[in-house]
């Protein structure tokens, strides 16, 4: 089997010939008559003595020849962001995400193409507060069709709360245990924007 990619404006598929081996051995050819379409070549023996294969006649090969034009498929088939969800479709092109709000590293990140024939790129962009917040993460791939000349451009913004210094302190519950103590317990807080944090207090 065979596979020819024909570019986009070829219009009739292209006339395909063979020669066999053995001179006495027949050639039957059948053209393909359209993109995408097959072309068959036929190779048949003639001497018709049995073979291994075939015990019951002649040798025959058939050797298919497929046409198709180059895809301008250039749609991601997914995306994929650890630790934040997206609601990913082929069709939309631009996502904006409030990530949860204890999500304060950069995330991993994988894309696949829709088309395996299609490659893409690439390119991830950090905005840092002055305290070392991260306050926007945008992930933007480009993906080009096989035609080269197809492409899409999908564009991911994380978008993160802005945290004040009375969000980080605010505390909405704190456990002190064990209760009473004995010179050791554990201090148990959770603030108005992160998760619970422990403290242990081991000689007092």
């Amino acid at each position: 089997e065979y596979e020819f990619v024909l570019e986009p404006g070829v219009t009739t598929p292209p006339v395909v010939g063979g020669t066999a081996v053995v001179a006495e051995a027949t050639v039957t050819i059948v053209q393909a008559t359209s993109i995408p379409g097959v072309a068959t070549i036929t190779v048949t023996a003639t001497d018709g003595r049995p073979t291994a294969m075939n015990t019951d006649g002649p040798t025959t090969k058939v050797y298919t020849i497929s046409f198709r034009h180059k895809s301008n498929n250039a749609f991601l088939k997914s995306i994929t962001i650890t630790g934040v969800e997206i609601d990913f479709e082929k069709d939309k092109l631009a996502y904006n995400i409030y990530p949860p709000v204890d999500l304060q590293t950069l995330p991993d990140f994988t894309c696949e193409v829709d088309d395996a024939n299609a490659t893409m790129e690439k390119v991830t962009e950090s905005v840092m507060s002055d305290d070392g917040w991260i306050r926007e993460f945008t992930l933007t791939v480009t993906v080009t069709a096989e035609d080269g000349t197809s492409k899409k451009v999908y564009v991911v913004k994380l978008l993160f709360p802005m945290l004040s210094v009375e969000d980080l302190i605010t505390v909405n519950r704190s456990t002190i245990y064990p209760n009473p103590t004995q010179g050791k317990f554990h201090l148990n807080y959770e603030s108005s924007s992160m998760h619970a944090i422990d403290i242990r207090v081991l000689d007092v």
